[in-house]
């Protein structure tokens, strides 16, 4: 079934097959990453995995001990972090080389080449420094011990209402971090703003499919306000790291050229954010909760089925087999 609960089944049941699926996958990268495509795939789908686990973690908390919560959540974090420094380090490699195509410049001026080559290898560097098999290693530690607590885990509650308070809870945050960041655009609050963003985005996959003609666009909206929050991340990261090492990249007009260019793009993305973000948060979180219990109460009748006109209906029931 992948990352989606159904509501035709136990909810419980359910939330706790998505833990050991991610879990799972996260532990096969991490233990044989040449099957996995490298390291660097590897990592990056283990990582995704983990950021699913602590969504979900979030969706159900009311229905866990504040024990087992806190177990759960610190150990899927301390092990994405044993993953993090030098998958960070190559993303603002390829940051800058995004910046200098939003900005049509050339990339192989010699002070920009300088700049890219300093990167590289500070992204080396930290490879090197961390220690990627240590780090792998000691993330497969953690998330074995996840995965054994996952098997021993029950929730409380029954239907939606194990999910209600989290989907409420986590959209609320959410749109109070939008908030905030409105009132002072800070890179601290618009980092803060997209973890929000990232666990409501998991939130909507996981119930996608009760309604997909609403959900699909709103988990596509969530993803790309989380993008745009992230990348605005890595721009005000590179531009400390460019600034507070000014011989290392080049000297000060370099930097201070970087920087500028990289404030302006990271200023254009919030921008976007905002504005994206003042739809996608629109309405309060009871009135969230109300939709996403109305769209899992129809689907414990069925799945949406295909509409329109005679001939739409037909192709599509074609191309996807009719689901009844």
């Amino acid at each position: 079934m992948g990352f989606s609960i159904r509501p035709t089944e136990p909810v419980g049941e359910e939330v706790c097959r998505v833990l050991q699926e991610q879990v799972s996958s996260a532990l096969d990268h991490l233990r044989d990453p040449d099957a996995a495509g490298g390291t660097d795939v590897a990592v990056h789908e283990a990582r995704k995995s983990c950021k699913r686990l602590r969504a979900v973690y979030r969706l159900v908390r009311p229905g866990l001990s504040a024990n087992r919560y806190q177990t759960l959540n610190h150990t899927v974090r301390d092990a994405a972090r044993e993953l993090s420094g030098a998958r960070d380090a190559k993303a603002l490699v390829d940051m800058f080389g995004d910046l200098l195509t939003a900005h049509r410049a050339d990339p192989s001026e010699e002070e920009l080449r300088v700049v890219t080559a300093a990167l590289k290898d500070r992204a080396e560097a930290v490879e090197d420094d961390g220690g990627s098999e240590g780090a792998l290693r000691r993330a497969v530690e953690r998330l074995e011990l996840v995965a054994e607590l996952t098997a021993r885990t029950n929730l409380r509650g029954r239907g939606f209402e194990v999910l209600r308070k989290g989907l409420q809870t986590t959209y609320g945050d959410g749109r109070l971090a939008l908030r905030r960041f409105r009132a002072e655009l800070s890179p601290e609050l618009s980092h803060e703003w997209r973890k929000s963003v990232k666990y409501t985005w998991h939130h909507v996959e996981l119930l996608e499919k009760t309604a997909p003609s609403v959900l699909t666009p709103l988990a596509r909206s969530l993803h790309d306000l989380s993008d745009a929050l992230g990348d605005a991340h890595n721009l005000a990261v590179l531009s400390d790291i460019v600034t507070d090492h000014p011989t290392r990249f080049g000297g000060p007009a370099t930097v201070d050229r970087v920087a500028k260019m990289a404030a302006d793009c990271r200023a254009d993305l919030e921008h976007r954010a905002v504005r994206l973000g003042l739809r996608v948060y629109a309405e309060s979180p009871k009135a969230f909760g109300r939709r996403m219990a109305g769209y899992w109460a129809a689907a414990t009748d069925g799945p949406e089925l295909a509409a329109g006109e005679l001939a739409d209906v037909v192709k599509a029931d074609q191309e996807d087999g009719p689901a009844r």
